[in-house]
């Protein structure tokens, strides 16, 4: 072991390097040892090529030297370690039950002052949309868009697909839409132009044209109809069995929403 410590020693990867330092907090990982200025990777085996994160501690300077010195046993270190780790799933535990709670709470504030008969009216002609509902549901797109996810799992991936097909509706929605006395959004009916009226045909050309738009956006609503049933699912699985289950949400289009 001494004539290891007489050679050049190997460069620990940045990027492990970054897992302990994060890890420990930036500070010596002893109990009680709040330095945070001087600080060192130790090797708890005294392998320098070791760089297993489980073979890595971070220390202050006073106690790198005890562990070299075996003032501080390899035995201890290993159950600092195991503390530390402890430590770290009990945080990262309290932080997804946080993160979750919070998650749910703010979606259920949002749709519910959205409310679902938007999901019945957009493909209708008249009085199609509120304007006050067209600016929250753009906002709900920018609350689920700019939310820091802490896991890839399927939460996140189901609200990811909401925001881009609500997107998607709403855009839809948008290449015909006229806005009437300040409060309401509706869909113009762009065929009934007069001017359209001198060419043979084109009228009824333009009219199947717009039943085709109106069946598209149908068939858009009944995709975001589905994709809040997913969430409020998972949600009713994972995290809160009794989310949104007292309130009456509405059958479109033949989808019952849950």
């Amino acid at each position: 072991m001494e004539k290891q410590y007489n050679e050049k020693r190997p460069n620990i990867p940045a990027d492990t390097r970054r897992i302990i330092e994060v890890d420990a907090g930036h500070k010596c990982t002893i109990k009680n040892c709040n330095e945070h200025t001087y600080l060192e990777i130790h090797h708890i085996n005294q392998n320098r090529e070791d760089n297993k994160i489980d073979n890595l501690i971070l220390l202050c300077d006073k106690h790198h030297k005890m562990a070299h010195a075996n003032k501080i046993d390899r035995k201890a270190l290993k159950e600092y370690k195991k503390l530390l780790n402890i430590q770290i799933q009990y945080h990262e535990t309290m932080v997804s039950d946080d993160f979750y709670t919070n998650l749910i709470n703010e979606f259920e504030s949002r749709i519910l002052k959205i409310g679902f008969d938007w999901l019945k009216t957009l493909p209708q002609v008249d009085w199609s949309l509120k304007v006050e509902d067209y600016q929250r549901l753009y906002s709900l797109i920018e609350w689920i868009e700019s939310r820091d996810w802490i896991e890839n799992n399927d939460i996140q991936n189901s609200f990811k697909i909401l925001s881009k097909n609500i997107q998607k509706a709403i855009k839809t929605f948008e290449q015909h839409m006229t806005q009437a006395r300040n409060k309401y959004y509706f869909i113009d009916k762009f065929y009934k132009q007069v001017d359209y009226y001198s060419a043979p045909g084109l009228r009824e050309k333009l009219q199947k044209d717009f039943d085709n738009y109106t069946y598209n956006l149908i068939d858009l609503t009944i995709e975001v109809a589905n994709n809040f049933n997913t969430i409020f699912r998972i949600i009713r699985r994972d995290i809160d069995n009794t989310f949104l289950s007292n309130k009456i949400i509405p059958n479109l289009h033949g989808q019952q929403l849950v």
